[in-house]
C-alpha cells in the first residue's frame, strides 16, 4: 500500500525525469513508459490510486472513470476462491495513461 512499483523479477521501476524518485505504483511501470516517451498511451488498473499517482508522479494524463465505467475486456481478472479477505468488496478500474487529455478520449 505505498506509491511504489517494485517487482522481485524486473526490481523497481523508476521514474522517467528523476531516477532518484519513484514512478508510483502500482501500474507505475506503464505511467513511466508513457511519460518518458517509450509509449503514446497506455493502460493501467486502480483501486486506491494505481493510475493517478503514477500518472502525477510521471507528468502524464491518467483517468479514474469509476467501477463499471469501462470494459475489462482483455484485462486479467484473477479469480478468487473465498470472500475470507474483503477483497472481493474492494474492485479494481481499467484507466488510461496519455500524454493529452486526447490521447485519453482516444483511448
Amino acid at each position: 500500500m505505498i506509491p511504489e512499483t517494485i517487482n522481485s523479477f524486473y526490481g523497481r521501476s523508476l521514474n522517467p525525469h528523476n531516477k532518484l524518485r519513484s514512478c508510483g505504483g502500482s501500474s507505475g511501470g506503464e505511467a513511466s513508459l508513457v511519460g518518458g516517451g517509450c509509449s503514446p498511451a497506455g493502460l493501467g488498473t486502480d483501486i486506491g490510486g494505481s493510475v493517478r499517482i503514477p500518472a502525477n508522479f510521471c507528468g502524464i494524463y491518467g483517468f479514474w472513470a469509476g467501477w463499471k465505467w469501462g470494459s475489462y475486456e482483455g484485462i486479467q481478472v484473477v479469480n478468487r476462491i473465498s470472500n475470507t479477505s474483503g477483497n472481493l468488496e474492494v474492485k479494481s478500474v481499467a484507466g488510461p495513461f496519455g500524454w493529452t487529455i486526447d490521447d485519453i478520449v482516444i483511448m
